[in-house]
């Protein structure tokens, strides 16, 4: 089957979430034999693998595959060799798309035939009552490369995968690293490189869960950790290839290498590579995270301090996300 678009969709333990995720992809891709839907469930523990097996049995273009818990990087490994489709796009189990992406998408495969096209988003909790009050007027318009390296590193449009449709030929010769978390970060800034005509549009039809449990809003040393690895590859290629943005990607760099030495659980190798990362750096731009740094290197109580500071702040942030998350 020639399909022009594969959706990709690693599954984790999110029986909660995960009907209402398929059955709104379902019923978009309901009449179209080019479109398919590749789940890859990643040895949940609770009923994520029957609520797949069973959408799959619904619909052809559904296909199921399981896996013993080895990663949502391996999982989405499987995803690419499993598709079919001449672009790719990624959906997060626990998010929903509005009525209309899938038309959109294909549209603009067929009028743009681009490398990359990105798409603008919203967070949600509990509720998602405000989506038919989204303004779709925007259209979809072309950005320079350097641009859209810049956007790598934007909050607004970040290396997240799911905002984005990817040429699936681009990701020859790259796999997301096995075991390791943040792997979009990890490959983002490859894929972009070899692209050559992005687009983007403002248009909102992607809608993703502040969910307190996924590993974007889990910050357990092992993410810390992995976070500052994909940083540290990204800065390195921008000062290599694109030195003129490497000097934002280093900031975030520091700021992620600080918050995991802050982390007493990370284990002592992880801990060498962070400070190893740290010393190849130059940061005399900025004050607080030089006195930090400082503070790391000779005065350990101002450093416990500051630590103590970081962790107020990360409660603070988590207790929002649940108590919004209960509305």
């Amino acid at each position: 089957m020639n399909y022009k678009l594969s959706i990709i969709i690693p599954v984790y333990n999110v029986e909660k979430y995960l009907n209402n995720c398929l059955d709104n992809i379902e019923k978009q891709i309901k009449c179209k034999n080019d479109v398919e839907v590749v789940l890859v469930d990643d040895g949940s523990k609770d009923q994520s693998g029957e609520i797949c097996q069973k959408f799959s049995e619904k619909n052809s273009h559904i296909n199921f595959y399981q896996q013993t818990n080895k990663g949502v990087a391996v999982a989405r490994n499987i995803g690419l060799q499993k598709s079919h489709g001449n672009y790719i796009c990624f959906i997060d189990s626990d998010d929903i798309i509005l009525e209309g992406y899938i038309d959109f998408i294909l549209d603009s495969i067929k009028k743009l035939n681009f490398d990359i096209l990105m798409l603008n988003h919203k967070g949600f909790y509990n509720s998602i009552s405000d989506m038919t009050s989204v303004d779709q007027s925007s259209s979809v318009y072309k950005i320079d490369k350097m641009f859209a390296m810049k956007s790598i590193e934007d909050p607004n449009w970040g290396s997240y995968l799911w905002n984005k449709i990817i040429k699936k030929s681009l990701f020859n010769g790259i796999e997301f690293p096995k075991g390791r978390n943040y792997e979009d970060l990890a490959v983002i800034y490859r894929i972009f490189d070899k692209a050559r005509d992005f687009y983007k549009s403002d248009r909102i039809y992607y809608f993703y869960r502040q969910n307190p449990t996924s590993i974007m809003h889990t910050y357990s040393a092992k993410n810390k950790y992995d976070l500052v690895i994909s940083e540290y590859e990204l800065y390195n290629f921008f000062k290599k290839n694109y030195p003129e943005i490497s000097e934002k990607s280093k900031q975030k760099l520091i700021s992620c290498a600080l918050i995991c030495l802050h982390d007493k659980r990370l284990d002592k190798k992880n801990t060498e590579n962070v400070v190893k990362c740290m010393r190849s750096l130059s940061f005399n731009e900025d004050k607080l995270y030089k006195l930090e740094w400082w503070s790391y290197n000779n005065f350990n109580l101002c450093f416990y301090l500051l630590g103590i500071l970081r962790k107020i702040k990360e409660k603070r942030y988590f207790k929002k996300i649940k108590y919004d998350e209960k509305k």
